[in-house]
């Protein structure tokens, strides 16, 4: 619960094979590929400024500001939002929301514009796959306490969903930390009656199955997209700034609700990722967020998709 109230009061405070060489294309907000016979656009929903040291931990200061400096990145850092639009049939499927104007700042939410660039209204969605509850997550679910998507079906973790309705979760927060649990609440109620939970690893759809990465939130979960032997996995947050984390894989993420579990599971995904060289789609890696994993040693190298 520490941790929840941590990255609740951060986030108010600093407000495989991949077929891409012809079908590749960057226009601004978006980006389009192919996975086999399915098409997947990546669209930004803006950036959100970060305090490296609060969010990685302060007792590393010294190792996170020589990584910034090396990387040429400066601190607060601006964290990449992204969500990804998968066509699939006649389905048309979000993963993820961005983060609407839950944040009130004016450099994320951008993700109805980038979805409207793309050729596609709010309304036009079929399916929503949350990765997790997390206001830059979910926040897009809503604007203006209104629900954006009219027709969509929210897709979530079981374990997700309980812990957000239960208000004994409430006992022991502070102010802020109740005004954004009890918003992040308020935005799932909007969409109660279309709401689907899933346990497990199971497929939601013949070319869409649920991974389960449990600890940054109770029910965090990845998802793979596998169509003709092509694979992409939408891993939500196993990276907030790549630049340290995949050079640090050890550190603790303060947004992490279970801070041993969270951590735990970025290095099984990171070892297992880099093994298998599986295309990565990430919800906080630059725009457009797509790439793979390279090991040395106990570090991790981010390869781009070109």
């Amino acid at each position: 619960m520490k941790a929840v109230l941590k990255r609740t009061l951060l986030l108010f405070s600093i407000v495989q094979l991949i077929s891409v060489k012809s079908l590749a294309q960057e226009k601004q907000n978006q980006f389009i590929i192919k996975i086999g016979e399915v098409e997947v656009i990546s669209l930004s929903d803006g950036i959100v400024p970060t305090d490296a040291f609060k969010l990685l931990k302060e007792e590393h200061s010294g190792l996170i500001d020589s990584l910034l400096t090396k990387s040429g990145v400066e601190n607060p850092v601006n964290i990449q939002v992204n969500a990804f639009l998968v066509l699939l049939d006649n389905k048309k499927i979000l993963i993820d929301a961005g983060a609407g104007d839950f944040l009130n700042i004016d450099s994320a939410g951008k993700l109805v514009e980038s979805l409207k660039m793309a050729g596609y209204e709010p309304k036009d969605i079929t399916d929503i796959l949350l990765t997790h509850v997390h206001a830059d997550h979910s926040g897009g679910l809503a604007i203006d306490n209104e629900s954006v998507f009219p027709n969509a079906i929210i897709h979530l973790h079981e374990l997700e969903y309980n812990y957000y309705i239960d208000n004994k979760n409430l006992n022991g927060m502070k102010e802020m930390e109740r005004i954004f649990f009890l918003k992040e609440q308020a935005i799932l109620a909007l969409y109660k009656n279309r709401i689907k939970t899933f346990k497990g690893s199971k497929k939601i759809f013949p070319e869409i199955k649920t991974v389960p990465l449990l600890g940054h939130t109770p029910g965090h979960t990845a998802y793979l997209l596998k169509s003709n032997h092509n694979k992409i996995l939408f891993w939500g947050d196993m990276v907030h700034i790549k630049e340290i984390q995949f050079v640090l894989p050890n550190l603790a993420d303060s947004y992490d609700i279970d801070i041993e579990k969270g951590k735990n599971q970025r290095l099984k995904i990171y070892k297992n990722l880099a093994r298998k060289k599986l295309t990565i789609a990430g919800a906080h890696i630059k725009f457009p967020g797509i790439g793979k994993l390279n090991k040395s040693k106990n570090e991790y190298e981010w390869i781009p998709i070109e």
